[in-house]
Order: structure tokens, then sequence, then C-alpha cells
């Protein structure tokens, strides 16, 4: 009897820490991304900058997670313009995109940068 509550509660621990282990999207997609010619710095307070190369092109714009529906919304300093992007994880280092809105499929990838 004994034995078979230890490996229940060995089960349980394993499952619960499996699933506590796992980072979050929200968590993720902080820091600092890039590929050759775009770069996007996203922060916990769901404020983002972006840029080309050395310049940074807009500082502090809003953005949303949606980590269900593997959504991403960048909102823009222009009324009625905003990006909503579909996103997937390719490991820990690789962040893919595509303008939902389009019919293109074709992903864009971002690589994390250490800081």
């Amino acid at each position: 009897m004994y034995i078979k509550m230890a490996v229940r509660f060995l089960c349980i621990s394993l499952i619960l820490g499996t699933i506590s282990c796992k980072e979050k999207d929200e968590e993720k997609i902080l820091g600092k991304w890039q590929n050759e010619q775009d770069w996007f710095l996203y922060r916990a307070d769901k404020t983002y900058d972006a840029g080309k190369s050395v310049l940074t092109m807009v500082r502090q714009f809003k953005y949303t997670i949606d980590p269900d529906a593997h959504r991403l919304t960048m909102y823009t300093d222009q009324q009625n313009q905003s990006y909503y992007l579909e996103y997937t994880f390719i490991g820990k280092d690789t962040l893919a995109v595509r303008n939902s809105l389009s019919t293109n499929r074709d992903l864009i990838k971002f690589y994390k940068i250490k800081e």
C-alpha cells in the first residue's frame, strides 16, 4: 500500500515538475531577436523596440502574445495599423513568424541574441 502511494506521489511530482519547468511563450519571447536585417527587443512589460542593423526605428510600442493561438500582435503609433503574426519557436534560439493576414506561408526566422 505504501509503495503504491509512493509511486503515485512520484508520478504526480514528475508530471507537475515537467509542466512547471516548461518555459512559457510569454517568457521565451523576452529579449532581442534578429535576422540579417531586422531586430526586435521584447520586454516583460509587453513593449518592444525594433530596428535595422544598428538603427533603432521604434521604441516602447505595445505587443500582445496569445500562446494558445500562437499569435503575436505588434502595435504601432499609427491608428489602425498593427502587425498580426503567427509564430512558432524552433528550439530555444529561433523565433519563426509570418503575417497571419497573408496567403504567403513562408516563415521569417529570427535568432535570439545573448546580451
